[in-house]
């Protein structure tokens, strides 16, 4: 079955619940959308948010690679050779973004037109998993006045956003750990800290049982925390300091300053090197957590459908499209609470599309 034509789209899905993070506040989200048409009439989808502070990308850089030559090269394509067209994908396209959302779109069409799940397809070994929720910076009331609202939700994993004075931050997770005892506290520092600081934030916060440290150094400093005792650094996981596969290689050797990876699609430039980064990561007998940017229930959905096929992943962080605006379909997943349950529906398992 061919592919008839391949057209892209950017919108503005909008952002209805502002937060701040290290480096900047979420307060709007622009999404890129691939769509690839089939001879038969079956529309895969695709999309990506670039993460420009991480992977130095704008949606610009990403729209200029699809320009109208390279839309018209995938006309004629056979669907059928949706592996090796992704096994490709490097080599015809620079953007990481704009390949992660033609990985997807392309991996959406080719299960639909086998007439199975992505799950199906990529092998669902997890079942369902309970997504995390994230806490922006704020002070300590906010912060639990947060945590109260998911709690009611039915949310029980709480991801907290670290980038003030570390002495407050301290706090502020204590105050959150006396509040609710029985919660799963992530915390992610996009960076904010020093490795001394590293340090002095995991002793601190030994007792509040803390679930990870997430990036807690600049990526140049990253390789430094191999300073930390080995029980530090295992709670330790590389985001910003992951992007592809050479530095999930370099993370997964002995010694690695880190005990978990964080993998996300709009990094790794889709599901397939997400995948294989997530495969170095287990034959290192290392676990994984598949993350999000703020982004489209499109990618989102893709990277629970990788997560799940992954024995060696521990954690998911996919709230990224719980507070858009608008977006142009519904998830290809049921949300029971905090779990995310996979549709059995075709491909994505995307409802109500809207393209």
């Amino acid at each position: 079955m061919k592919i008839s034509k391949v057209r892209i789209e950017l919108r503005d899905l909008g952002y209805s619940r502002p937060y701040k993070i290290a480096f900047k506040e979420i307060n709007k989200v622009e999404a890129l959308f691939v769509v690839i048409q089939l001879e038969n009439g079956i529309t895969g989808i695709g999309s990506a948010v670039p993460s420009t502070f991480v992977i130095k990308e704008t949606l610009k850089d990403a729209i200029e690679d699809f320009n109208p030559k390279e839309l018209d090269w995938w006309t004629g394509k056979d669907i059928r050779s949706a592996n090796a067209l992704i096994a490709n994908l490097s080599d015809r396209i620079k953007s990481i973004t704009a390949r992660a959302a033609m990985d997807i779109a392309l991996h959406d069409a080719f299960t639909q037109n086998l007439g199975i799940s992505l799950g199906t397809w990529l092998g669902n070994v997890k079942g369902d998993m309970a997504t995390s929720v994230t806490i922006g910076i704020k002070n300590s009331e906010k912060t639990l006045v947060d945590a109260e609202k998911f709690t009611q939700e039915g949310f029980s994993k709480l991801k907290v956003k670290l980038g003030s004075k570390l002495s407050d931050e301290i706090h502020r997770i204590r105050e959150l750990r006396k509040h609710f005892p029985n919660h799963e506290l992530r915390l992610d520092a996009n960076q904010s800290f020093s490795v001394e600081q590293t340090g002095i934030l995991i002793g601190e916060l030994e007792s509040a049982q803390i679930a990870f440290y997430e990036q807690p150094v600049p990526v140049s400093e990253f390789d430094d925390l191999r300073s930390l005792s080995k029980f530090y650094r295992s709670k330790i996981m590389a985001d910003e300091s992951c992007i592809d596969l050479k530095d999930a290689i370099k993370l997964c050797r002995a010694d690695s300053p880190c005990g978990m990876i964080n993998i996300k699609l709009m990094k790794s430039g889709g599901i397939k090197p997400g995948i294989e980064i997530a495969n170095i990561a287990k034959n290192a007998g290392m676990p994984v957590m598949w993350g999000c940017n703020n982004e489209s229930s499109v990618s989102v959905t893709a990277a629970m459908h990788a997560a799940y096929s992954c024995s060696n992943t521990k954690f998911i962080d996919l709230d990224g499209c719980f507070d858009m605006e608008t977006d142009i379909a519904n998830p290809g997943f049921d949300l029971n609470k905090e779990r995310l349950l996979a549709s059995s529906k075709n491909g994505l398992g995307l409802t109500e599309i809207q393209m």
